[in-house]
């Protein structure tokens, strides 16, 4: 990494840097920096371990129609039941969840047409919901169903069967848009058969 692109700092300091400082040297240097790779070996990395694991019915990635799919979460040991203790008074959930079927080697970092269709822009990686994404992380706010256990049981969670899941955190209305929503029609006709 050239020592005038963003992050470089970070790197030298083994991750302690000046927030104000380095916005300023990314809004002063950005042009002039080489196109950056992300290995597993990169100083910012850090150790995920699973919490749990999806079981369901979907046993490869489908697009579309999740609203119905029920599926289970069940907590992986050091975590038991009493760490599910009082979320069954909450009606929804959030899971994060890794893409763990996705090639590190087919990982976007740039620009690409959701689902590769012609007909929507070309949009930066962050600007979509894409699963080959940097990190190879999932969100979903999904329907709580019962919780048995150190077993969670949800509807509507876009994960597929055996995948690991990062956290789970209860949904409070608190934490949605405080605004109205905006987004631009492509997302909109991507999403129609999406649950």
């Amino acid at each position: 990494m050239s020592p005038d692109c963003p992050g470089a700092a970070f790197h030298r300091t083994g991750g302690v840097s000046s927030p104000v400082r380095e916005t300023a040297r990314s809004a002063l240097a950005i042009d002039r920096c080489e196109t950056a790779t992300m290995t597993s070996s990169d100083d910012e990395s850090f150790p995920v371990r699973p919490i749990g694991l999806v079981s369901s019915s979907r046993l490869r990635t489908i697009d579309d129609d999740w609203a119905e799919v029920v599926a289970t979460i069940t907590l992986l040991p050091p975590f038991g039941a009493s760490a599910l203790a009082g979320l069954e008074e909450f009606s929804h959930v959030e899971v994060i969840f890794s893409f763990h079927g996705v090639d590190p080697d087919g990982v976007f970092t740039a620009t690409r047409r959701p689902r590769g269709n012609p007909d929507w822009p070309e949009v930066g990686i962050f600007a979509q919901r894409a699963k080959d994404r940097p990190n190879r992380l999932g969100l979903s706010t999904c329907e709580l169903v019962a919780v048995r256990g150190h077993t969670l049981e949800v509807r509507a969670l876009d994960a597929i069967d055996g995948t690991p899941v990062v956290d789970i955190k209860p949904y409070m209305a608190e934490f949605a848009p405080r605004r109205d929503v905006r987004q631009p029609l492509w997302s909109h006709e991507l999403m129609a058969g999406y649950f």
